[in-house]
């Protein structure tokens, strides 16, 4: 029973059902009648609110925009833009991979050719991963270089917000922290 509609559900061996349903509506889900083994999950999205988030102070993650090699969020619809990410990670903190996953804003798209002719080759790093607008790397605090680079192109003219960037230890996802969000106009 939900929210005063009942409904008979019959599932063979193996078959399950998946329902979707409101906050406003949780209190009325009823289940009765029941034969057999019933195994209930519950997953609950919420928005992401970054200055509730308990970041690690340990971690320092920052993104810089440049155009014409000129830190800029004032971007021309032919600019190819350099995005930079700057991070830190305490030396206590503990080894392996950190994750390093940045989200373009809509109106930009990653290049995924890094190397072309006449570019300059400050890669130290190199994307794992570019899906759609994120690109993500794998960093180590014993990493010799602290600065990842790579190269956006617009797709789109107007003012977007760029959401923060993530630094996370892939071994403790706990031990985590953003870069401060921006917003870039695009004309």
């Amino acid at each position: 029973r939900l929210a005063g509609t009942e409904k008979k559900i019959t599932l063979a061996k193996g078959q399950n059902l998946n329902l979707y349903v409101m906050e406003k509506d949780l209190a009325t889900l009823k289940f009765s009648n029941i034969s057999g083994q019933a195994i209930i999950t519950s997953v609950i999205s919420v928005p992401v609110e970054p200055a509730k988030m308990a970041a690690n102070s340990s971690l320092v993650l920052t993104r810089t925009f440049y155009v014409a090699g000129k830190e800029s969020t004032s971007i021309g619809e032919s600019d190819l833009v350099k995005v930079g990410l700057t991070f830190q990670i305490n030396e206590n903190l503990q080894d392996g991979c950190y994750q390093v996953q940045d989200v373009l804003p809509s109106g930009l798209k990653p290049v995924s050719a890094l190397l072309y002719p006449g570019q300059d080759t400050d890669f130290y790093h190199y994307p794992y991963q570019i899906d759609g607008q994120k690109v993500s790397f794998c960093v180590t605090k014993n990493s010799t270089n602290k600065n990842i680079y790579y190269y956006a192109r617009v797709v789109n003219q107007g003012v977007f917000k760029a959401e923060n960037a993530l630094i996370q230890s892939l071994a403790s996802p706990s031990i985590f922290t953003l870069s401060p969000s921006s917003e870039v106009n695009i004309k």
